[in-house]
């Protein structure tokens, strides 16, 4: 698998785009960088998008990259969530006061976007991938992901505070061979992280114990921007362990 970061910062500055990854040129996870970081002919290929949650970061350019496409596509770019994310996009986003139902455009029957509800725990696939939800500590419901085609596999934190069953269901992946790790605060802010459910390089460091796989490499995101040079300054100087960077190409 290819993984090419196009947005990895938990906010947004000048130059640092919110969390985007994408996946073998038409699978994104989250959607807070599509329309920034890709030329229109790249956002036409975009087949399937994987939220990890409904906060704004992560689903800033659903909208965007409706309107984008629009009728450029044969099919619907399908959007794959747990059920209350998508009923949060659809309440508060794609609402038709906000933002055009673009479920609805051209019409029902041929929407420009779909939805497609994950259940924890329970693998689907999605464009020749096996994705499986993995439900995650964060303030809203919000899942981690496990991403595997037929010889390697990835998992994918989103956004969390301190978690159990990611770990578990990473750890029975045989072929897993890389994890993507939320690290939003340094160690100073340690109580605001753990108020809003995320991690700094201290707990990080904890939750990769839980998993026990320390040959795996590690990638960080979702740096707030405005703490970045802190964040990696306090970063295990581990070779395994790389804070990612727009653009940054990953082979899995």
């Amino acid at each position: 698998m290819k993984v090419r970061v196009l947005g990895c910062y938990g906010g947004e500055l000048p130059g640092y785009r919110t969390t985007c990854f994408l996946v073998n040129n038409n699978v994104m996870i989250d959607a807070g960088a599509a329309t920034a970081a890709l030329p229109l002919k790249d956002q036409v290929k975009i087949d399937a998008i994987l939220l990890t949650h409904s906060h704004l970061d992560h689903v800033r350019d659903l909208g965007f990259l409706a309107d984008n496409v629009f009728g450029k596509r044969e099919g619907p770019v399908r959007v794959w969530a747990l059920p209350e994310t998508i009923r949060s996009v659809k309440a508060h986003i794609l609402n038709n006061t906000i933002w055009p139902d673009f479920t609805q455009l051209p019409d029902a029957e041929h929407p420009v976007m779909s939805f497609h509800e994950l259940r924890e725990g329970i693998p689907v696939e999605v464009e020749g991938l096996a994705v499986t939800a993995i439900k995650v500590n964060h303030l809203v419901p919000a899942a981690g992901y496990i991403v595997k085609n037929q010889t390697a596999g990835f998992a994918f934190s989103g956004d969390t505070g301190p978690t159990e069953a990611l770990w578990k269901a990473a750890a029975a992946v045989d072929a897993l061979r890389a994890v993507f790790l939320e690290l939003s605060l340094p160690d100073r802010l340690a109580e605001l992280a753990e108020l809003t459910r995320h991690l700094t390089p201290a707990s990080a460091l904890k939750e990769l114990i839980k998993l026990n796989r320390p040959d795996l490499p590690v990638y960080f995101f979702h740096m707030k921007p405005q703490y970045l040079k802190e964040i990696v300054n306090e970063v295990d100087s581990d070779p395994r362990f790389h804070v990612t960077e727009q653009g940054d190409h990953i082979e899995i």
